[in-house]
């Protein structure tokens, strides 16, 4: 794979992925668990046990769930990672919307980049092509409880 053709992908993702009146988001702790059983009390344990992290800091970790109230801006944060990545050059992001999903996780991943892009042996520069995979559930307009999620 060429840069030319890395940055062509990622050129066309950032322009289809534009934050417009974007503001930086707060992430805490969840202290209140909604009645749901915490079996590892993790909101002590890691980055969220002495400070509010901020964007960038959440994003240095290999894999993170965002949870919010609906209209919490999940679908946002997942759009500003995407456009983070891509400033940083460090990672190529795959970015895919759940509600195409339809069991079948390596289609919907197919459907987001180019084969070239998504080849685990793919090279830019003599150097492996590293990846970071985003996933959004933009909300239903006649739905508004469904959470979006958003995975690296």
């Amino acid at each position: 794979m060429t840069r030319g053709n890395t940055q062509q992908f990622l050129n066309k993702l950032s322009s289809a992925l534009l934050l417009d009146r974007y503001a930086e988001r707060r992430f805490t702790a969840v202290f209140d668990t909604g009645g749901v059983p915490v079996d590892i009390n993790l909101r002590f344990r890691g980055m969220l046990c002495n400070c509010e992290p901020k964007f960038v800091d959440i994003f240095t970790h290999t894999r993170i769930l965002i949870l919010a109230e609906t209209g919490g801006g999940k679908s946002v944060v997942a759009r500003a990672a995407v456009q983070q990545f891509i400033r940083a050059q460090e990672r190529v992001p795959i970015f895919a919307e759940l509600n195409e999903y339809r069991g079948d996780l390596a289609a919907l991943i197919t459907k987001a980049a180019p084969t070239a892009v998504l080849d685990l042996n793919s090279s830019v520069d003599g150097k492996l092509l590293l990846r970071t995979y985003s996933f959004s559930k933009p909300m239903p307009k006649r739905h508004k409880s469904w959470w979006p999620l958003f995975h690296i």
